[in-house]
């Protein structure tokens, strides 16, 4: 009876490791038949890679639907119909902006939780979204379209209407109903509200637990590219401390790599992602190891508002991201695109030329020349600069489609160059990593507003000359760490901008860089642009 009751426990073991085995193969099939040649990524020697040791380039678009309509009615079909449109038109990668509140709808409550489900219906959103967005992952994947996941808000505005809120009662002083736990809201004694702004403590503590169940809903998942950390454009609170930004992004990086260690993790930079206001150590050259790739975001005309429109497509980009390209990480453009180009006073004080070129302000704008030109720019030089993807911000049922009231589902309005790009973008052999010149240069005297002056000055110097890709190693840097120092002799070109400059950074500059390789520029010196240029040819 006892070997009787050992060979039926025996079969059942057998049974069910045979069920589990058979399961687990499914499930591979299954990924691999979603999968269009996709391999998962990696980052190596500073370089966006495949798990093969291939450089791969990321042309990616921003899917505005994906945190608003989509969400809301889960028309996969609809979904299925712009992801088909998006491969077929050469985008390899998708951003994919995400409310946090359909991840974390209530404290504490996820998508497994039995309680989910009544969270989800208290607030009239459906509670299948955890299947939708599995659906976006598994069919991106068989388009071959890489997909970056993002927080694009949290659940913090009691109004938002793709949260289950009633915009109406915004201004009113009553509460909409949207989801938002993570709000710190101030009430006026009449009991209406008077200020809403985010928790941080909160955002620091539950942010991190909400990526990492996206990363252990998706581990191993080559589909997956990445998940951005902290979220979309940080501003204000702990972003603009650079200590408590680190902590913050270093907790969020920590929590998706505890759980998925091989999952890449890439970082928004502060003010707004762009880095313009103020550029903290902690968005360029003190970042956590665990963050694998910067993730900033440019607009041109809004983020280089001194700069004339002609030296703008001439050099606004290319300076803008060499700011970023010398900490031995990565870097992909998370936006760009015409949102910018409506800056007021950018328009204004380029109001003669784009009127002369574009008879903008006139009754027939060619507006469609003028997108292409600002993209065709942006692109040109990223691509000269080595960076490693870029994402247009955004497709709505195509570029512009539904922003101009028409479902399209290509690219209009002078955003076909989008297209003429795909295959240079992701066939591109040019590396960040292998620039040949750096500009030392005090980080005050970084032209940020796009001033042709200072760095910008250089800047354009070194793209009339070709003298691309660059990096700028800022003075603060080389004082805060030995690496930076070190690393400057690597370059064949050391071109420092005295003005402003510390004595001690240059006499540690002459320490590291042989005086053969090393160009000292002072700007008030008449004729210094002419001496630049000859020393680089």
């Amino acid at each position: 009876m006892k070997d009787e009751r050992r060979f039926f426990a025996i079969v059942a073991v057998l049974m069910v490791a045979t069920v589990i085995g058979f399961s687990n193969l499914s499930q591979k099939a299954e990924q691999g038949e979603n999968l269009k040649g996709l391999q998962p990524l990696r980052v190596k020697g500073g370089v966006l890679t495949d798990d093969l040791g291939n450089p791969i380039k990321l042309f990616g678009v921003n899917l505005f639907e994906s945190h608003l309509g989509w969400v809301i009615d889960q028309d996969v079909a609809e979904m299925k119909r712009n992801l088909k449109a998006i491969s077929a038109l050469g985008f390899n990668a998708v951003r994919v902006p995400l409310n946090m509140s359909y991840i974390e709808p209530a404290l504490k409550v996820f998508p497994d939780d039995p309680r989910y489900e009544g969270v989800m219906k208290q607030h009239r959103l459906k509670a299948n979204f955890p299947k939708f967005l599995d659906e976006l992952v598994k069919i991106s994947g068989k388009l071959g379209l890489y997909v970056i996941l993002e927080f694009h808000e949290l659940p913090a505005d009691p109004w938002r209407y793709f949260a289950g809120g009633d915009e109406k009662l915004r201004k009113t002083g009553k509460h909409g109903g949207a989801i938002s736990w993570m709000a710190r809201i101030t009430y006026s004694q009449d009991g209406t509200i008077e200020r809403v702004e985010l928790d941080w403590d909160k955002a620091f503590e539950h942010v991190p637990k909400a990526l990492a169940w996206l990363a252990k809903r998706y581990k191993g998942n080559p589909a997956i590219a990445a998940i951005e950390v902290p979220w979309n454009e940080p501003v204000g609170g702990l972003a603009d401390d650079e200590n408590a930004y680190f902590r913050l992004v270093q907790a969020c990086a920590r929590a998706v790599k505890r759980v998925d260690p091989q999952r890449l993790v890439f970082m928004d930079v502060q003010d707004w992602g762009a880095g313009i206001n103020f550029l903290s150590p902690s968005s360029c050259w003190r970042i956590p190891d665990e963050v694998d790739a910067l993730f900033p975001h440019f607009y041109f005309g809004m983020h280089c508002p001194h700069m004339t429109y002609e030296t703008a497509l001439q050099i606004a980009a290319a300076h803008w991201v060499s700011w970023f390209l010398a900490w031995g990480k990565p870097v992909l453009i998370g936006e760009y695109g015409i949102a910018g180009l409506n800056w007021e006073s950018w328009l204004k004080g380029n109001g003669e030329v784009l009127m002369k070129r574009y008879q903008l302000f006139g009754d027939n704008p060619n507006r469609k020349a003028f997108h292409a030109d600002v993209i065709r720019a942006c692109l040109e030089q990223w691509l000269k600069m080595g960076v490693d993807g870029v994402f247009y911000w955004a497709w709505w049922c195509g570029i512009q489609g539904q922003e101009v009231g028409q479902r399209t589902y290509t690219l209009t309005h002078g955003l076909e160059i989008l297209g003429e790009f795909a295959q240079k973008f992701k066939g591109a052999k040019v590396k960040a990593v292998d620039a040949k010149i750096a500009v030392v240069c005090d980080k005050g005297r970084r032209a940020q507003y796009g001033d042709l002056c200072d760095l910008a000055a250089i800047s354009q110097v070194l793209v009339e000359a070709n003298a691309v890709p660059y990096h700028v190693v800022f003075s603060e840097a080389i004082m805060a760490e030995r690496r930076w120092l070190y690393q400057l002799r690597r370059y064949a070109r050391v071109i420092v901008l005295t003005d402003s400059l510390q004595d001690e950074v240059l006499t540690k500059v002459r320490l590291v860089v042989q005086p053969s390789r090393l160009i000292l520029v002072t700007q008030e010196e008449s004729g210094w642009r002419e001496k630049l240029m000859n020393s680089l040819n």
